[in-house]
């Protein structure tokens, strides 16, 4: 029967009636789509349109759109259309299913008011596989049309491009996404770079795949930040505009690379704000100027930055914590406080929050007894070394500077991963620090010592490493 349908030429199209007393608001939160294909594989296919359709609604100014990360965490909800809604602040939520046989594919959509949980409008597409591209911008031309958005026509022109012709490369580039959806550690996203380099390999004018690479390895420069990987980030992101001077990804990539590794925010600043006249539902960019903003030390916009990308992005507890930095370093702790207690609430595994909220009782009120309880609690697995920092700095804080000179001793890992300061630490500088407290000044002169030398010489990037970044 499936085979039947799949060569039907034609799409079938119903509308609901719309009949509704005020306006919808334009706003959308598009749910993970459904892999209905017989071969479990392809749920990276569903996703991966699902994620390129948030992109392009993401793209029309006039509309509100949750982004992909915090739709993500709706995959296995049981949650109503009305409760989604209602925690996310949208009037509609989109919800489809993907089928993939062969070269055949067969999309089905329908979009529903989260007030009233009646159908707007529903349809059903099929596309051979290398339409797949331009069916999700149709997919987003016609959903904004059914929330009475106009298109100018640069954003018109914006979601009729197709990114890459070729099929695999397309497909190799959905799986990448994929990856970087929910990356739980450094394989995942060695993984999702080895992806973005074959995608380009496929296709090398497939400039979207350049600049996500690019955004990829800016990232990974926050732990390896060597001057190798600094030049493949700002060659992939300006080979990116170099193939298409219009690619808001590319801007973004480039404006990234400024802010991370030359700390040049005015450049930065230059890029993002092409990016985001492009991409203004992209909390992506807003995490980022609202983190250039509280480095300025523009701290109101900080908070308006870092309030926007949580308008967009309400589940991320990564920007959660961030806007509690902000909050904190103005001192304003109650406001951090709140922050630090959403996130935590979003993701109770996503540690930083926790480790800020008792790290703030400390600042505010002199109690450590939040920082305890949350360490005894602690697993022991550390391979960052995160957990152990967050043991001596309360060692040291209560002055059992014996004790934090045994954790740090003890330990294997010749670094550690501390959030403050956001760098790996040499463990001979906690052991330095805990013998000059003990008095103990020739052990913490040779330690300090060792120290000096391990922060001085740059690590190279590893065989494993340089061979996905630098080919």
């Amino acid at each position: 029967m499936l085979a039947a349908c799949l060569l039907v030429a034609g799409i079938t199209t119903f509308f609901v009636s719309r009949a509704r007393s005020k306006p919808l608001d334009k706003s959308i939160a598009v749910l993970p789509f459904q892999n209905l294909s017989d071969d479990p594989e392809n749920a990276f296919f569903a996703l991966g349109i699902h994620d390129e359709v948030v992109t392009n609604l993401s793209k029309i100014r006039d509309l509100k759109v949750i982004s992909r990360s915090s739709m993500m965490q709706y995959k296995r909800s049981t949650d109503s259309v009305r409760q989604i809604g209602q925690e996310l602040g949208v009037a509609t939520v989109l919800e489809g299913s993907v089928r993939r046989i062969g070269n055949r594919v067969r999309v089905t959509v329908q979009l529903i008011n989260t007030t009233t949980d009646r159908h707007i409008w529903a349809e059903t597409y099929e596309r051979v596989l290398t339409d797949v591209a331009a069916l999700q911008s149709e997919l987003a031309t016609q959903i904004a049309s059914n929330l009475g958005s106009r298109l100018s026509p640069t954003e018109r022109a914006a979601l009729e491009a197709k990114p890459t012709d070729n099929p695999d490369a397309y497909l190799t580039y959905l799986q990448a996404q994929n990856i970087l959806a929910a990356p739980t550690g450094r394989a995942e996203l060695e993984q999702a770079a080895q992806l973005y380099r074959k995608a380009i390999e496929l296709d090398p004018s497939f400039a979207l795949a350049f600049a996500r690479f690019s955004y990829l390895l800016g990232t990974i420069y926050q732990v390896d930040p060597t001057p190798r990987l600094a030049e493949s980030v700002y060659a992939t992101a300006r080979e990116a505009l170099r193939l298409n001077p219009e690619l808001p990804e590319g801007h973004l990539a480039l404006g990234y690379s400024f802010y991370r590794i030359e700390r040049d925010y005015d450049r930065a600043l230059h890029e993002l704000k092409i990016a985001q006249a492009a991409m203004p539902n992209d909390s992506e960019i807003f995490l980022v100027l609202g983190s250039i903003a509280r480095r300025q030390g523009n701290w109101t916009q900080s908070v308006a930055d870092y309030q926007k990308g949580l308008s967009l992005n309400p589940k991320s507890a990564f920007l959660w914590m961030c806007l509690g930095g902000t909050h904190r370093a103005v001192r304003d702790f109650a406001a951090a406080a709140r922050a630090y207690a959403k996130g935590a609430e979003i993701d109770p595994a996503f540690f930083m929050n926790r480790y800020y909220q008792a790290r703030l009782e400390i600042e505010w009120r002199g109690d450590t007894k939040p920082m305890e309880q949350l360490l005894s609690a602690a697993p022991e697995a550390d391979p960052p070394g995160r957990v152990l920092f967050a043991r001596y700095e309360l060692a040291i804080l209560q002055r059992r500077f014996e004790e934090a000179l045994r954790l740090v001793a003890e330990s294997k890992l010749e670094k550690l991963a501390p959030y403050e300061p956001p760098a790996p630490v040499p463990r001979s500088s906690l052991v330095a620090k805990a013998c000059r407290f003990l008095g103990r000044d020739d052990e913490a002169r040779a330690a300090f010592g060792e120290a000096a030398q391990a922060i001085e010489s740059s690590p190279d990037v590893n065989s494993a490493w340089r061979a996905v970044f630098l080919g």
